[in-house]
């Protein structure tokens, strides 16, 4: 188990030992992410309750290629660290370069949220931004991020909210399920909106053994710099039901379909972008 000491120099070690471990180096200069950009309000909701600039020991879950964490790096105090965690080796080496960026002795490493690589009490505030509904058993990945956390430490977790509440979801899933009727999600994809019900979400933190937390839905706007089909693509490129619903359908219905979530993406057009609201399920738990 790798330990990360409130000694500084002891805990770029331990950081050291860990990548090390976990064979995780360098990987090429990453491109600019179009979803980084997409996904950047709920990065701002995320930050604005974390307040990463009061906090030492910093630990971002399910980073993805970066973010919120490359975001919160910008706003650390000298002494502090963020480390970056995310069980796909390529995305994780992206993020740590890209935090490293401006927070040099940050770094990452290849670890599910249901198993930390880190001693108990190892950070002052985690944060996971639309990972948690991902995760493969929700309960244990809360219980370990609580297990990391020092006395007095804080979680901050963002979810999409309900599914009817988000134009993303109304304008590109809803659409395909008038052509082919509701498709529940692969057996093992978890449902993105599964925190839409926050009574969910507050049963799960207390089964995790967080019992002082707060929530709230928000209305966030997403933003894509580009056209109604550069949006659509992304959504199918990176959505493995709406593949697997597509990739069955005759041509003609393929077409159909795409043409009608055009439209309903170009009406959300906003000087040149798109502009779309969706519901956001915010929390913070406390560790006693």
């Amino acid at each position: 188990m790798v330990s990360v000491s409130d000694d500084h120099q002891a805990q770029a070690d331990a950081i050291a030992g860990a990548l090390r471990l976990y064979g995780v180096r360098a990987a090429p200069e990453p491109r600019a992410s179009e979803l980084a950009d997409w996904s950047g309000s709920v990065s701002e909701a995320v930050i604005q309750l974390a307040r990463p600039d009061l906090a030492t020991r910093i630990l971002d879950v399910s980073s993805g290629r970066g973010e919120p964490a490359f975001r919160m790096a910008r706003l650390l105090r000298p002494a502090a660290r963020i480390i970056v965690a995310d069980p796909s080796r390529e995305d994780v080496q992206v993020a740590a370069i890209q935090v490293a960026k401006v927070a040099p002795a940050s770094a990452g490493i290849c670890a599910a949220a249901e198993a930390l690589p880190f001693a108990d009490e190892s950070f002052d505030l985690v944060t996971c931004q639309l990972g948690v509904a991902f995760f493969t058993d929700p309960v244990r990945g809360l219980a370990e991020m609580r297990r990391v956390l020092c006395r007095a430490g804080r979680l901050v977790l963002a979810s999409w909210g309900p599914a009817g509440q988000s134009s993303v979801y109304q304008s590109t899933i809803a659409i395909i399920g008038t052509h082919v009727g509701v498709v529940p999600p692969d057996g093992d994809v978890p449902d993105p909106y599964r925190y839409g019900d926050g009574e969910l979400l507050g049963a799960e933190l207390r089964r995790a053994g967080f019992s002082e937390f707060e929530q709230r839905l928000t209305t966030v706007e997403l933003r894509w710099a580009g056209d109604a089909r550069g949006l659509w693509s992304m959504v199918e490129r990176t959505n493995r039901t709406v593949q697997r619903v597509l990739v069955d359908l005759p041509n003609s219905r393929r077409e159909l379909i795409v043409k009608e979530v055009v439209a309903a993406l170009t009406n959300h057009s906003c000087d040149g972008n798109l502009v779309l609201p969706v519901a956001l399920r915010l929390a913070v738990a406390k560790r006693p």
